[in-house]
């Protein structure tokens, strides 16, 4: 989401400093950190929120993003046609990716999980007799 907030800052700023490395800034941080990502899409979630309700926050996160992909570029275009300028769209797009940060923020448990071998391994070293 930071790869996401970045990127419509640097397009907010592009209008007002039309530069050459806000263009190539832009272009990374979406890439790399947008959908750069796009592979563990399913991964992260499931590492912060793994569990039993694993399925329906991903079924809602998945949604919701749909939902947002949907329906971004209509609002986006929209508010050109109405303000003659793409910076409310850019700016709403970061206000989104910044609350949807902080709500992922919030909602993720403040403890680290050991993925199953790593736990494995642990508990065998614990269990071994000291020589």
């Amino acid at each position: 989401m930071l790869g996401f907030a970045g990127c419509y800052a640097a397009l907010l700023l592009i209008a007002h400093r039309p530069e050459a490395w806000l263009m190539y800034t832009m272009v990374m941080l979406q890439g790399l950190f947008g959908y750069g990502i796009a592979a563990l899409y399913g991964v992260i979630p499931a590492d912060i929120f793994g569990g039993r309700r694993f399925a329906s926050i991903f079924s809602v996160m998945t949604l919701g993003g749909n939902l947002g992909a949907g329906t971004g570029p209509w609002i986006t275009g929209y508010l050109y046609d109405v303000t003659g300028s793409y910076a409310p769209g850019f700016g709403l797009c970061l206000l989104c990716s910044l609350a949807a940060l902080g709500c992922i923020w919030m909602a993720s448990p403040r403890k680290i999980r050991l993925a199953a071998g790593p736990a494995e391994r642990r508990a065998a070293a614990r269990a071994a007799p000291l020589l």
